[in-house]
């Protein structure tokens, strides 16, 4: 099957953008896809500056699609955009065609000790104001860094974000944007929002029952192929797809096997499975 017949709505992560997609929509288009929608979510757009928690954003996501007359789509969601989808499917389980997680939040296995540090008030809106601001000055400094464990916590997350990213700084989280909206205050406040809604939504996983894919980067030091293990196992029509080599910016490292996955997704929808 080579067209994609389902709207397709792209949820980017913390922070990011709808630039994050740029890579998977180019191999969208020539499929055919009927509807392509990749906004920029609230606290990473001037449109809407205040940052939400899980569940709002996903109230905010479902308002925007009714709007625009996008009705079962797809759900492509990245990173904490995976808890939005997650969200959405739980609130609004008719509304949807099926979900494709990418290196996604949703289970306590996904929350590592910097996700706790980040989500303390005070220390968050440090370490995120730190990250963005010196992102692109440290990062290739930290390439030539022999592991991510020796590194203090801002390099450990900050050595994972594929060069590729860094070059696409400034039409993205990095770039102009962050003189006119505080998206490190997104950062910390989704971050807190994040570690509290966890658990709630994790107990809630086997209550989805729509065709989910579980896409998860063996590599990936930031979200543990754990937590892509434990979706996989509470969420009823769920299949993991792991992807060896491969760390959490999926994205931008390799949106072939996004793009095959959402094709193999919707054959299982058109069968019934």
């Amino acid at each position: 099957m080579k067209n994609i017949e389902f709207p397709i709505v792209l949820i980017h992560g913390q922070p990011g953008s709808s630039h994050d997609w740029d890579k998977v929509i180019s191999l969208l288009k020539p499929l055919g896809t009927p509807r392509i929608f990749a906004p920029d979510r609230p606290g990473y757009t001037l449109d809407k500056p205040q940052a939400m928690s899980v569940g709002a954003n996903a109230r905010w996501l479902y308002t925007n699609l009714e709007n625009k007359g996008i009705e079962k789509p797809i759900l492509v969601a990245h990173s904490f955009g995976g808890a939005i989808a997650l969200s959405f499917a739980l609130q609004f389980p008719s509304k949807l065609s099926a979900i494709v997680l990418i290196s996604s939040s949703g289970t306590r296995s996904g929350l590592s000790y910097f996700d706790h540090i980040l989500a303390f008030p005070g220390m968050g809106e440090f370490v995120a104001a730190t990250s963005i601001l010196f992102a692109q000055k440290l990062i290739p400094l930290l390439e030539s860094s022999p592991s991510p464990s020796s590194l203090p916590i801002v390099g450990q997350f900050l050595k994972n974000i594929p060069s590729q990213l860094v070059q696409d700084l400034p039409k993205s989280w990095l770039g102009l944007k962050l003189r006119s909206s505080p998206v490190w205050k997104s950062f910390a406040y989704e971050q807190r929002c994040l570690v509290k809604e966890t658990p709630q939504l994790e107990n809630s996983l086997p209550t989805i029952d729509i065709p989910i894919s579980v896409i998860h980067g063996l590599e990936d030091e930031i979200i543990s192929i754990q937590a892509g293990l434990d979706l996989a196992r509470h969420l009823p029509k769920a299949n993991l797809v792991p992807i060896a080599n491969r760390g959490h910016f999926l994205p931008y490292e390799d949106p072939e096997v996004i793009v095959e996955t959402i094709k193999n997704i919707q054959i299982q929808i058109l069968n019934g499975v």
